[in-house]
């Protein structure tokens, strides 16, 4: 059979980012496969980011050859770096420009709270605070309260890759609110996958992390349904 005769993933992710491609393969359903691309960050900054978010569309043109049926925008708070409204707008921009339906991990986070009805949330992130208030203030804009919010103050995109699944969860249980509807961990570039069922487990609240998220949503648009084991109660039978 084909590679991908069911989907094919397109996924856009900064340089120094590897976990989409260590996290997704090993829980793709059956005939779904993925394709990826990279752009530059050299620092996990605003500035930064406004930069590596420039070359997003000469990248997603290179998807476009891989026949890919959906493209995903796996950098959290890439989108976020002009205001709450220019996520959308990239999107947009990005679909039209391709003839593809695209996806943010920003965008996929608020639809993944509000498939889990999370109206407060406590939020953990590796970045530093100007990252974290943009992120609050899209959170916000759509909606979500933030209860809570830390970041581990990191602007360097391989120490972030450094962090480990003990010491993001170690971090999130830190960090968390009993009198939060859910807990989210922000960053594409985080190993989460291995943690989410036990954070769900200890703290008896859903949990939702960027590369979950994102994989959920990509999946749903392109009409896979998915339980997927230790993914938390968003692969769960209830979705």
């Amino acid at each position: 059979m084909a590679s991908g005769f069911r989907a094919r993933l397109g996924i856009i992710c900064p340089a120094p980012t590897i976990m989409p491609e260590a996290e997704f393969p090993p829980v793709l359903p059956n005939g779904v496969s993925m394709c990826t691309t990279r752009i530059p960050l050299l620092e996990a900054t605003r500035q930064g980011l406004l930069t590596t978010v420039d070359h997003a569309y000469q990248a997603a043109q290179l998807l476009v050859q891989a026949r890919v049926d959906i493209l995903g925008f796996l950098c959290t708070v890439g989108t976020l770096v002009l205001g709450p409204s220019f996520d959308a707008e990239f999107s947009a921009k990005m679909q039209e420009q391709t003839g593809i339906k695209t996806l943010t991990t920003a965008a996929s986070v608020v639809a993944a709270l509000t498939e889990l009805r999370a109206k407060r949330i406590v939020v953990a992130t590796p970045y530093v605070q100007e990252l974290n208030v943009l992120e609050r203030s899209f959170l916000e804009f759509y909606g979500i309260e933030v209860v809570a919010m830390e970041g581990m103050g990191l602007t360097d995109p391989d120490q972030i890759r450094e962090v480990s699944p003990e010491a993001a969860y170690r971090f999130s249980r830190k960090l968390w609110r009993p009198d939060a509807d859910a807990l989210f961990f922000s960053c594409t570039g985080v190993p989460t996958f291995q943690i989410i069922g036990m954070l769900e487990q200890d703290i008896g609240r859903p949990v939702v992390t960027s590369n979950q998220a994102t994989l959920w949503c990509m999946l749903k648009h392109v009409g896979v349904k998915a339980r997927i084991p230790g993914l938390g109660l968003l692969f769960s039978e209830r979705s």
